[in-house]
């Protein structure tokens, strides 16, 4: 999924790679940022817990508005983009929430850049190292998939949500989703494939999608 971002005027490729095998995550890494263009920024996600890719597309607009506002934590949008998408506030916990691991077999990432040119020249690198095409059925959200998420999810107290009354906008307009964030009044549509909250024990509540 490619998106232009207007608040940085930079592009940003969501897509995923399925039954790869990395093996020393960190030798993968080092190469990646050797290897890549320097005005682009890779984050790397399992993606066991993506819910779909519009869960990386948010968390790549709030660490934008992050910098933006110079509320940011990390220094730099790849790694603010991951503390948004795991929910984290501390680098090394959100890293080990969903950062890629060596038993990853499934993974996302999100390239961020100016030019459309320089995104696909990081997708090609990625491809290469990784001997695998892109595959963004990985991202997609399944009730398996929500299950694992749910266990991860820092909010949640047994089988219900402890933040359920201020729950963050990603997880209030379940199952809508918004398509455009940058446009006011937000335009959203429904989807269908999913009909209960992934971070509650609410199924069919109307107030999941207030």
């Amino acid at each position: 999924m490619l998106k232009y971002i207007e608040e940085n005027g930079k592009y940003v490729q969501i897509t995923g790679f399925g039954g790869v095998e990395i093996k020393n995550t960190d030798e993968f890494l080092k190469i990646i940022h050797k290897e890549k263009q320097l005005n682009v920024e890779i984050q790397f996600f399992d993606a066991q817990f993506v819910a779909t890719w519009q869960h990386l597309y948010f968390a790549v607009l709030g660490a934008v508005i992050a910098f933006k506002n110079r509320e940011n934590i990390a220094k730099n949008l790849e790694m603010e983009t991951m503390l948004y998408a795991s929910a984290q506030h501390q680098i090394q916990k959100a890293i080990g929430f969903m950062g890629i691991k060596d038993d990853s077999s499934n993974i996302a990432v999100v390239v961020i850049g100016e030019r459309l040119e320089d995104l696909k020249a990081a997708l090609s690198i990625i491809s290469r190292l990784l001997h695998a095409q892109p595959d963004e059925t990985v991202l997609e959200l399944s009730k398996g998939k929500m299950k694992i998420i749910q266990k991860k999810c820092v909010w949640l107290n047994g089988n219900f949500c402890s933040i359920y009354p201020i729950r963050p906008l990603l997880c209030r307009f379940f199952p809508f989703q918004l398509k455009n964030l940058t446009v006011s009044p937000f335009t959203y549509y429904f989807q269908v494939t999913v009909t209960y909250h992934p971070g509650c024990s609410y199924p069919d509540d109307e107030d999941c999608a207030d």
